[in-house]
Formats: structure tokens, sequence, C-alpha cells
């Protein structure tokens, strides 16, 4: 953790120029881009697994929307405002599906329909089961769901213990 210094902090110099903050003054901070990297490095993951035996709707929704993130056609702003709808959770629809650009062309209310067929089948609670898009709360359900089967975290708290 970092530590940071109140912007009211008045800091004394002695003629040996030694710094004392009073620990009053400190509090932890959190980089604010780490809420945004952990979905992604979910995301990229997911992505990075060998084919199952089975086609998932699920993955094929997570391929799909990694293919939009990074297709060239974006800027880094808006990768980063993608990022934030994701982590937050947002209810917006996913602009994936807004077509144009990088967007998915065809078949997207079938993949979509696919992917929640699977989340109640697998027992995600989600609510989007009425409609034919998912929002970027929807997605990051489908990505933690996919994380827990695919054994994400057993692979990254072994990761950390070397």
């Amino acid at each position: 953790m970092c530590v940071c210094v109140s912007h009211t902090l008045l800091v004394s110099l002695s003629a040996s120029s030694t710094v004392s903050i009073s620990p009053k003054h400190l509090r932890e901070v959190t980089d604010p881009i780490l809420s945004l990297l952990t979905p992604l490095h979910k995301l990229l993951y997911l992505s990075e697994l060998p084919p199952s035996n089975t086609l998932s709707a699920r993955r094929t929704l997570i391929l799909h929307y990694k293919r939009y993130l990074f297709c060239g056609k974006g800027s880094a702003p808006e990768l980063k405002a993608e990022l934030y709808q994701l982590a937050s959770g947002s209810t917006e629809t996913l602009r994936m599906f807004e077509g144009g650009g990088c967007g998915y062309q065809g078949g997207g209310t079938r993949l979509v329909e696919e992917a929640l067929k699977e989340m109640k089948e697998v027992g995600v609670v989600h609510d989007a089961l009425q409609r034919d898009t998912i929002s970027y709360g929807v997605l990051l359900q489908v990505i933690e769901s996919l994380s827990l089967e695919c054994g994400y975290y057993g692979n990254i708290s072994t990761q950390k213990n070397k």
C-alpha cells in the first residue's frame, strides 16, 4: 500500500533537513487502475484457455468481447471507458452490440440468448433473462462464473506462492 500526505499537512524541517510527518496525517490509498485491470485480467485468462470439448456460448461471448476491445479501431480512452463500465457492473447495454466499428455483426441476439440460457443452467442469477441484450453487469457475472469454473482463483493463488 502507498501512503499519501493530507493536503493540510504542515511539514517541519530542521537544520538536518529531516521531514517528520504525524501518523494522523497519513492514510492508505488504493491504485484506481487496479479495479479496471482485475476484470481485464480474468477476461484475458479465459480467452487464452485451450478450447473445451463442448461449445460454450458464455465463452464465445467473452471471446467476441475481447476481440471488440482490442480490434485496433478504438483508442486508449475508449478502452478505459469500456473497462470502467465493465468493472463498475453498469446496467448499460454492451457497446459491441450497437454495431459499426468493431461491433458484433449478426447473430448477436442468438449468442446473447444462448449465454443467458447457460447462465440460468449453472445457477447464475442476473437481471437480463427477459431481454435480448447483455449489460456490462451481466457480462461481469459471466466472467466471474467462468473464472470460478475454469480454476482462475486456484491458478492465481498458486502463482503468488511461487
